[in-house]
């Protein structure tokens, strides 16, 4: 059996405190892919431009998911916010990919 506990997540929620959990990859996109369903619902209620529902961090070694945060309910966004925040998302972790939707508009 391997040591590794397998990928590490963060759900926000708006709640205090933010606990690691670990997960397998399967059930991490079943994770996300409600995470993304409930961000379209949420995007379209508010009328946002811009949804974050999750941001995936991989090794630099292996290429592997390591990590992710998991947004739920979604980060809501105008243009400028998404610019801003995504920005800051790249520098923060070079590599990582931020799940979003866009307003088709």
């Amino acid at each position: 059996m391997s040591a590794y506990p397998g990928i590490r997540y963060f759900f926000h929620d708006g709640g205090m405190y933010i606990v690691p959990h670990y997960t397998n990859a399967s059930d991490l996109a079943s994770m996300i892919s409600l995470a993304r369903e409930a961000a379209h619902r949420d995007m379209k209620e508010i009328g946002a431009d811009h949804a974050v529902y999750g941001v995936k961090h991989y090794d630099p070694e292996t290429g592997l998911v390591c990590e992710a945060d998991i947004y739920a309910p979604a980060v809501l966004l105008n243009d400028a916010e998404f610019e801003e925040r995504t920005t800051a998302q790249a520098k923060e972790s070079p590599g990582c990919l931020i799940l979003a939707l866009h307003a088709m508009k």
